[in-house]
This record gives structure tokens, sequence and C-alpha cells, in this order.
């Protein structure tokens, strides 16, 4: 178990130990992820881990689209390899966080659910605040 963690926090802050400065998600990202998580399907149409994918894919797209900003991420730096860590014990593998969970749970609600545990999950790994469960 400890070993386990100690790969979790490794994995989630190896792209950030040179730079010696782990970012946290900004605000306006953290307050869309708890909205998305409160009211899924006002944001993505139903219940679908997949949707909830593609709906990130976008928002990054856009961002380095619109506002040039190349570095851009709604989902922490490290997190598929903290899920593959997590769901597998390691992170060989070539499978994103969205087919890792299905893999794992093949029910849409509990895979999102599992999605927003593990989100949460990884962010407090790094020393940050999980993601509200409400609106603020």
């Amino acid at each position: 178990s400890y070993r386990l963690i100690s790969e979790l926090l490794f994995f989630c802050r190896k792209d950030k130990v040179m730079e010696n400065a782990i970012t946290d998600i900004n605000i306006v990202e953290r307050k869309l992820l708890a909205n998305i998580k409160r009211r899924p399907g006002m944001y993505i149409g139903k219940m679908s881990l997949e949707f909830l994918q593609n709906f990130f894919n976008g928002y990054n797209c856009a961002a380095k689209l619109h506002f040039n900003d190349e570095k851009h991420h709604i989902l922490p730096e490290g997190f598929n390899d903290f899920v593959a860590v997590k769901l597998l014990g390691h992170n060989k593998t070539v499978l994103n966080y969205c087919s890792l969970i299905y893999e794992t749970e093949g029910d849409e609600d509990k895979a999102v659910n599992m999605f927003f545990e593990l989100l949460n999950e990884c962010l407090i790994s790094q020393g940050f605040e999980p993601i509200s469960d409400c609106e603020d």
C-alpha cells in the first residue's frame, strides 16, 4: 500500500519535478469541473465518460486555438499515469484514463463517478483541494 501511494505521487509529480512547480487547475476550470460533476447532463448531454472525455478534448482544443495556450489542460498533469497506477498497479499501458476506467467499471453512471473520485484523489496527492461537490 505504501509503495503504491509512493508510485502514485511520483507519477502525478514527475513532469513538474525539474521545474519545481506543480500547478493546480485554475479557478475557472475548477468551477467548470464542479458544475459538470453536479449536473453532467447539462454540459455533456448525458452521464457518459466518453462524452465527458470528448468535452475535455474540445475544451483543450479551443483553448489552444483561441488563446494560443499550448500548456492548457483541464485535467492535472500526470492524471493518466495516476489512473493507470491506481487501477493496474503500474503505468506501463497505452490506454488512457477513459479506457482504464471503462475496463474497471462498465456502467456509465458509475464510470463518471469513478472519474471524479480518481480526479480528486490525484489532486489531493499533488497537495491541492479536491473538486467541490457544489457550486459556489
